[in-house]
């Protein structure tokens, strides 16, 4: 072999070799390029993936709290409005059966009565009270008419009279009378005339009945009459416990009574 034709097989193979090293190395960072463009896709996908399951979560959680944040609003308004219902309907029969005691002497009263209640300086219209007492006891009284008392500016002269007493472990207690005196420093109040009190299956006829809110005691006199499902009784005073609803009955003779309620 010549020397001529060594050094042309040695340049060709040098040719060789360095195309070779330069597709070698071109194809090692094209697949590097390759391989690290993918892993990038790869972690944004993830990463999108991951941030969307978070929003539909939160999204989901936000739902779910306000559909039941709905639910106790719109279940708390329906109690309420049922309560109120009731104690409506309740003070409704009393009044009803008050205004028909009555009827006959607010007729012959009403021209007298209107002219008064115009003359008054102090007079107001549809009255509503609300209090609740130190241990929980809650009071309202409505009526359709009062003013000032003019000895004392505490006190109010009410008329069409209605009240309710209500307590956490027992039955409402509801109260209508033709008059009545509130006094707003202590919630005390003073029922008078054609008064009827009405709670559980009880209903007691009176001519006068004192409410005392600090002592959660309450006094019936005057014409004292008690109606329950299975008897009539006439007594000269009751005393009624507002918290218990436990009464005590003191017949028009002098032997005493007690009656407990279950």
């Amino acid at each position: 072999m010549s020397f001529k034709t060594f050094l042309q097989i040695l340049v060709i193979c040098l040719i060789f070799t360095i195309i070779g090293t330069v597709y070698l190395l071109y194809f090692k960072e094209n697949k590097d390029l390759i391989q690290k463009q993918s892993e990038n896709l790869v972690e944004k996908q993830s990463e999108n993936l991951v941030e969307k399951q978070s929003e539909n979560l939160v999204e989901k959680q936000s739902e779910n709290l306000l559909e039941k944040q709905s639910d106790n609003l719109v279940e708390k308004q329906s109690d309420d409005l049922v309560e109120k219902q009731s104690d409506d309907t309740e003070l409704e029969k009393l009044s009803t059966k008050n205004n028909e005691n009555n009827f006959q002497e607010k007729k012959e009263n009403k021209k007298t009565k209107k002219i008064k209640e115009q003359d008054s300086e102090n007079l107001l219209n549809e009255i509503e009270y609300v209090g609740t007492d130190k241990k929980g006891n809650k009071y309202k009284i409505f009526a359709k008419s009062g003013k000032t008392n003019k000895e004392d500016r505490s006190l109010l002269d009410l008329t069409d009279v209605r009240g309710i007493v209500s307590s956490a472990n027992r039955p409402n207690i509801y109260i209508v009378s033709d008059f009545a005196i509130y006094n707003s420093s202590n919630l005390n109040s003073n029922f008078y005339k054609n008064v009827i009190i009405n709670y559980e299956e009880k209903q007691i006829d009176c001519d006068f009945f004192d409410l005392n809110m600090k002592t959660n005691f309450a006094t019936a006199y005057g014409n004292v009459i008690v109606t329950d499902p299975t008897s009539i009784m006439r007594a000269g005073k009751i005393n009624l416990n507002i918290k218990t609803k436990d009464i005590e009955i003191t017949p028009e003779k002098k032997s005493k009574v007690q009656v407990l309620t279950n």
